[in-house]
């Protein structure tokens, strides 16, 4: 029974020492019958720089033999009569040397041999100086949940957006769930193996590495991971396939505004801004009624409301006007609710005004028509927050000025004229 519970190649420890017993099944080959198997046990140790076997039989007896020689090893009683006059020696001297650092000879033979299949032709004392040079700094690793508490409380504090921190909350708390660990014993093949298992696309998967380079920097700047660690190292953001640029009719508009006008009019300026003034919806999640009012004839969104971080100056067309116009103000925020709950209102207004919605359709036609109307992509890409060469390659010819004329011309007060003659039969 005794033999059914060890787990082989079983250790016996005394002390530092340690001896192994490894299990063998053996074949007994007879002449005149069948072959016969049995179980042999073999104790394996270390007599200075030698490795010694004893087999045996019975697995009491080997666990005997093998506490005993423990036992002498740690005790350092080893039979020196069986060495040389030169084994003798280093043996004495292999001691000697190890009783300041008080560790057992054979655990020193094993971390050396394992020391140097690693290190290869590299020494070991060169690799811990090196060590030593960029692990100088005193570091006291913390839990990955503790790092994660903390980053939020500072970042809270800062004043960030709440989207951004929802975003972080997400991301870090996905990450931590995963993680039950302190900092300094995460290693980049597991954050690449739970990467993978999260079947992320190429922009979510780029997102958490931001995420991810947020939370180690902090771990990093408060002292709980070594500055020269890096966790991340080795991965990178997956390619994201470029995708065709989709964008709306003006008939289809008319008939989204329409509809949110008469039942969801919290969700009206959020469509109006993203359809007349080119807003991301992570943009308006942030955006204030103040930012609208403060510019007589433009909106002025802060640094902290746009993806880029810069601030911009956004011309607020006539059709824009009249439409914030009956939008309803419940909140100091255009959108006082969760991007979870606009996200739901968004696909039941296009499934009521029977369009198909186009992901980011709103801002594509927007700068396809704001750059057709202007014939100038450094202009266009300024109202945007984009690069110019992004404006140019990616919109140019998508609409024509005469398209964009009357996406901009859809108005509240004249939207029945607008839908049965103006955008009938308009080409998308």
């Amino acid at each position: 029974m005794a033999n059914k519970r060890l787990k082989f190649p079983h250790t016996v420890k005394r002390g530092s020492a340690q001896v192994k017993i490894y299990r063998y099944k053996r074949i007994r080959k007879k002449a005149q019958s069948r072959d016969t198997s049995y179980e042999e046990f073999s104790v394996a140790f270390y007599i200075g720089t030698k490795r010694k076997k004893e087999n045996f039989s019975d697995l009491k007896k080997a666990i005997s033999f093998a506490e005993m020689k423990a036992a002498e090893i740690s005790r350092g009683e080893v039979d020196t009569a069986k060495f040389s006059g030169s084994d003798r020696l280093a043996y004495g001297k292999a001691l000697e040397t190890l009783k300041p650092a008080k560790v057992d000879l054979n655990i020193a033979i094993e971390e050396y041999a394992l020391a140097k299949r690693i290190l290869g032709d590299y020494s070991i004392a060169e690799a811990s100086r090196y060590f030593i040079r960029h692990h100088s700094e005193e570091i006291s690793p913390k839990a990955v949940a503790h790092i994660f508490r903390e980053i939020i409380q500072k970042k809270t504090k800062a004043g960030l957006s709440q989207v951004y921190l929802a975003d972080l909350r997400y991301r870090l708390g996905q990450f931590t769930e995963a993680f039950v660990c302190k900092v300094n014993q995460i290693s980049s093949k597991q954050i690449e193996f739970w990467l993978d298992k999260l079947n992320l696309s190429a922009r979510s998967h780029k997102n958490h590495l931001r995420a991810l380079n947020t939370f180690f920097n902090y771990a990093k700047k408060q002292k709980y991971l070594a500055k020269d660690f890096n966790p991340l190292e080795g991965i990178t953001a997956r390619k994201q396939k470029s995708k065709k640029v989709t964008v709306f009719d003006a008939g289809e508009l008319a008939r989204l505004l329409e509809c949110a006008a008469e039942c969801y009019s919290d969700y009206l300026p959020c469509l109006a801004l993203g359809a007349f003034a080119g807003f991301r919806q992570s943009e308006i999640l942030r955006l204030k009624w103040e930012d609208i009012e403060r510019t007589p004839g433009f909106i002025e969104a802060e640094a902290s409301a746009t993806k880029t971080q810069r601030r911009r100056l956004v011309e607020i067309k006539p059709a824009l006007e009249k439409w914030l116009s009956l939008s309803a103000r419940k909140s100091n925020k255009v959108w006082p609710h969760s991007s979870h709950y606009l996200n739901s209102i968004r696909a039941e207004n296009a499934e009521r005004a029977k369009v198909k919605w186009r992901e980011n359709g709103l801002r594509h036609t927007w700068v396809s028509c704001r750059l057709a109307e202007t014939q100038n992509a450094e202009k266009t890409a300024l109202e945007a927050g984009n690069s110019t060469q992004i404006v140019f390659s990616n919109y140019r010819e998508l609409r024509t000025p005469e398209q964009a004329k009357a996406w901009f011309s859809i108005e509240p007060a004249c939207k029945e004229k607008v839908v049965s003659s103006m955008f009938k039969n308009m080409p998308a």
